[in-house]
């Protein structure tokens, strides 16, 4: 029980963090729509969580293989990073 506790606390906290630091930086980036922004935020990562497992399963069952749907997730967490960075210039 006590793992579950402490697996349960990292994993959480770890999540929290992320979610913080993305709208913190959104806030910096359009302070004046703060509010819009982490409406859009939350929506993008709704979306992620509603198309990543469908997309992986299509993947698996099509392939075979999970690798594919990660390539595809990698490559969009890059062009994401890189919209990001070049926002923030």
């Amino acid at each position: 029980m006590s793992g579950l506790v402490i697996g349960a606390a990292l994993v959480g906290g770890g999540f929290l963090c992320v979610v913080q630091l993305s709208l913190q930086y959104g806030r910096e980036l359009a302070p004046e729509h703060a509010r819009y922004l982490a409406g859009l935020l939350t929506t993008g990562y709704a979306i992620g969580q509603l198309v990543g497992p469908m997309l992986s399963a299509v993947s698996t069952m099509l392939t075979h293989q999970l690798e594919p749907a990660l390539y595809v997730a990698g490559t969009g967490l890059a062009i994401a990073g890189l919209l990001v960075f070049r926002q923030g210039k």
